[in-house]
């Protein structure tokens, strides 16, 4: 093949193990988070702050096959994360929605992913001390990896937001990127330690 494919290739599924790692924590694999953040991200509101996003239109976002996103949107049903309607419009579509349970659980990945970070200093510390070479490193790698992919036909939407640090962030930093955070979470939601389910 290709040097860059490999090498592509590795850090996509060391990216994926090391975002499994966290499953246990979150609820969540990798993929059914992707999914359940776009019904959030790409859905329209329907009452009040509950969002709901055309199955149709989710294989598209995601850069996935029908099928694949069928599948998936059947097993979060099944798990219970996630429910569908009829579209009223559109008899032969459906509208995704999250549960109660499946809004808990990605306020816990939210709680975890996005305020500590674990995964943007992961890949800072690729580049070194967690400064603004680093991040810069990373902002600039996250840009070519997205035109790479562009350029091969990828025609998913931006599911995620482009890369954001403070300033007072870019100190060193002594925790591990995936040290346990249930403590730090336990009294935000004590009920989360049991929110655990096999990858897919």
């Amino acid at each position: 093949m290709h040097t860059l494919m490999f090498q592509l290739k590795r850090a996509h599924l060391r990216a994926v193990a090391g975002a499994r790692a966290l499953s246990h924590k979150t609820g969540l694999t990798p993929a059914r988070h992707d999914l359940l953040r776009c019904v959030l991200s790409f859905g329209v509101p329907y009452v009040e702050d509950l969002f709901e996003e055309y199955q149709s239109r989710l294989w598209r976002a995601l850069g996935i096959s029908r099928t694949s996103a069928s599948r998936m949107v059947r097993r979060l049903i099944e798990l219970g994360l996630a429910q569908r309607r009829r579209a009223p419009h559109d008899r032969r579509t459906f509208l995704v929605s999250l549960t109660e349970e499946g809004r808990r659980r990605m306020r816990r990945a939210y709680r975890i992913l996005w305020r500590r970070k674990p995964f943007q200093r992961r890949f800072e510390r690729a580049f070194g001390e967690r400064t603004w070479t680093a991040y810069h490193a990373v902002r600039n790698l996250s840009f070519a990896v997205d035109r790479v992919a562009r350029h091969f036909r990828d025609s998913s939407w931006p599911l995620y937001p482009q890369l954001d640090l403070h300033r007072e962030e870019c100190n060193d930093i002594d925790e591990s990127e995936l040290e346990d955070t249930a403590d730090a979470d336990a009294g935000e939601d004590t009920a989360d330690t049991g929110a655990t389910e096999t990858a897919s």
